[in-house]
């Protein structure tokens, strides 16, 4: 009988009389050990591709050799790990997708920007909300007089930058908004497109993308009339862009960046969670760990398709369906539950807030069990964010959770249509039929296989970025501010 799964290193097939291999709902493919003759594993080698198939020539399991094969005698250990464990889950970088806080720009002014000296015709000051601008009555003005404001994201690439715009004192004929990027912190700038009226409702300028990594906003004088009356306005509501198409960018459109690996499209679903402001400095990995905490998804870097790597990421909505009956070994242990979740976060203007999840319904009326979970890292607009988060979280943290382990060969899909221990994927719920008491379904976080046709699923871990890869068989130091999710009783 040939084996289920049908093995291949850098594209030739080779026989392993055993070998597991593990995949994790956060992250993907992971790692495979296999022994093998010694003969058939003279031609692999460190960074040697691996790969197995299904009967059907579906993907399976996809990675690269992590060591030269162990040759003992006749025989030869091999093993591999999964695309997510290289440079997506250790080069940091800086992700940059959006800000909104006015209170982050800097006046041109101050040191090491330096772009204008003080004293100009313009008053200007930043505050939180809106950078405001002002001419006293009185005030000498000519023509080409600015002063200004500007933001700085090291090493990022900038792509728009949008505010809305007021002004009174009939200054807005009088004066002109000036875009302009420079490599920062005190390059040449650049203007970017035309003035804008500082009488206009808004701007909306899209940035050269390789024109810097600093944005100035300036007010400039195009008249040489004589202030008669105070004039002024501002400019609110500002909003810089990086790696955002979109003042709305969901959970779904942060992944589709993180982990569009070529042309082959990741295949995600739908999501309305706006996820802006972010400003990540860390890695992919980490990023998308924080995301799908927060959507309360699961994301994967799975099989490879034309030489690129495929993904995929999504709620956990595909239910399997096993039994004892039919043989499922279970090893399960309650998890706490909890009738609140408490979301911290900070507005634009420092102000520290919580949002709280309340269940419903509520599995321990009269009492407070809470759960504290991980804080919104970049200031928040408003708490919408937060609480979505929160309410997210009760929902599944109200109900019975088991942790543990479930070995089965073969499972059911709602559908009725059957699936062996090798179509069993984590990302999907489980449901013990026949468990006493009745639980709802389960989630799949890793699914281990191995050559004799069992499936083994970890089910409910408590889930952070450094458990996932600690677990993994790597480690990493904690990510420097965004403490982790905590428990605590009132």
């Amino acid at each position: 009988m040939t084996d289920a799964i049908s093995w291949y290193v850098d594209g030739r097939p080779i026989q392993f009389g055993d070998w597991t291999a593990d995949c994790t709902a956060f992250g993907g493919y992971r790692d495979f050990s296999g022994t093998c003759s010694a003969s058939a594993s003279r031609f692999a080698q460190q960074q040697s591709e691996i790969a197995g198939y299904r009967r059907d020539g579906t993907p399976f399991w996809f990675g690269k050799l992590t060591l030269d094969p162990e040759i003992n005698q006749d025989s030869a250990s091999i093993v591999a790990e999964g695309t997510y464990k290289g440079t997506f889950s250790t080069l940091s970088e800086r992700l940059f997708f959006s800000a909104q806080v006015e209170a982050d720009w800097k006046l041109a002014t101050v040191p090491p920007y330096s772009y204008t000296q003080p004293g100009s015709t313009y008053d200007v000051k930043v505050q939180a909300g809106s950078l405001p601008w002002s001419i006293a009555k009185g005030t000498a003005a000519s023509i080409g007089d600015a002063e200004g404001y500007v933001i700085w994201f090291e090493g990022a690439n900038l792509t728009n930058l949008n505010a809305i715009l007021s002004n009174a004192g009939g200054g807005g004929a009088r004066s002109d908004w000036r875009v302009s990027t420079a490599f920062g912190p005190n390059g040449a700038r650049t203007q970017e497109g035309a003035l804008i009226g500082a009488g206009a409702p808004s701007i909306d300028r899209d940035l050269t993308l390789t024109g810097g990594d600093l944005v100035s906003l300036e007010i400039v004088r195009n008249s040489n009339a004589a202030v008669n009356s105070r004039e002024g306005g501002q400019a609110a509501s500002i909003e810089v862009r990086g790696l955002a198409t979109a003042s709305e960018f969901t959970a779904a459109d942060v992944l589709a960046v993180l982990m569009q690996f070529g042309p082959t499209p990741s295949v995600i679903d739908a999501s309305s969670l706006n996820m802006m402001p972010l400003d990540w400095q860390g890695t992919r990995f980490d990023l998308a760990m924080s995301i799908v905490q927060k959507a309360d998804w699961w994301f994967m870097i799975l099989g490879r398709t034309d030489l690129t790597v495929a993904s995929a990421a999504g709620p956990w909505t595909d239910v399997l369906h096993v039994a004892r009956a039919r043989n499922a070994r279970a090893t399960l242990t309650p998890l706490r539950r909890y009738n609140r979740v408490r979301v911290q976060y900070a507005t634009n203007t420092d102000d520290h807030r919580e949002a709280v999840g309340i269940a419903e319904p509520d599995p321990f009326p009269g009492q407070t069990v809470e759960f504290l979970a991980e804080p919104i890292a970049d200031k928040q607009r408003d708490g919408v964010l937060a609480q979505n988060v929160a309410d997210t979280l009760v929902a599944r943290y109200s109900k019975p959770r088991r942790t543990g382990s479930i070995q089965v060969a073969q499972a059911i899909r709602d559908d009725g249509r059957r699936l062996t221990a090798y179509g069993i994927l984590p990302g999907q719920l489980v449901d013990i039929t026949d468990h006493d008491p009745l639980l709802p379904p389960q989630r799949i976080q890793t699914v281990k296989w191995d050559k004799s046709g069992i499936a083994s699923m970890d089910i409910e871990t408590e889930v952070s970025a450094a458990k996932v890869l600690v677990d993994a068989g790597g480690s990493r130091p904690p990510i420097g501010g965004r403490p982790g999710s905590r428990a605590r009783n009132n």
